[in-house]
């Protein structure tokens, strides 16, 4: 057993990765500042990919650090680490946009922004597992 001092050690930044997205997508939509830059379209869909591939490499290489503690590779790990890692990203994308949609006034959770979230994650997520598959 991975003592748990390690594990979160291991987990930090993901763990830290999530508390800057929710922080991010907490911020009530009259506190954002005006910006030509958020007017390009598709640019707020960009943003929620970008930060959730970034989440998607940061929960890949967590959990592949703690595979390499236990020292018990297996030809699935690799795999069971992406879908894990997968998971876990559109899980919390989910979350965030639920908590837009229902819980923040001025903000708005919509599907486009949870399917940007997904495709992020498993951007992140195919990018760690090819750079590993090359090691």
């Amino acid at each position: 057993m991975i003592p748990a001092g390690q594990v979160f050690r291991r987990l930090l930044p993901p763990i830290a990765w999530a508390a800057v997205i929710l922080v991010i997508t907490g911020i009530p939509g009259e506190s954002i500042p005006e910006s030509d830059v958020l007017k390009i379209p598709g640019i707020d869909k960009l943003i929620h990919f970008i930060i959730f591939a970034v989440f998607g490499v940061l929960t890949y290489r967590g959990l592949e650090a703690l595979n390499t503690v236990k020292k018990e590779r297996s030809p699935a790990s690799g795999f069971s680490i992406a879908l894990i890692s997968i998971a876990a990203g559109v899980t919390y994308g989910a979350l965030t946009e639920y908590i837009q949609y229902c819980c923040l006034p001025g903000r708005h959770g919509n599907y486009q922004d949870f399917m940007a979230n997904c495709f992020g994650t498993v951007f992140g997520v195919f990018l760690m597992a090819l750079n590993q598959a090359k090691k």
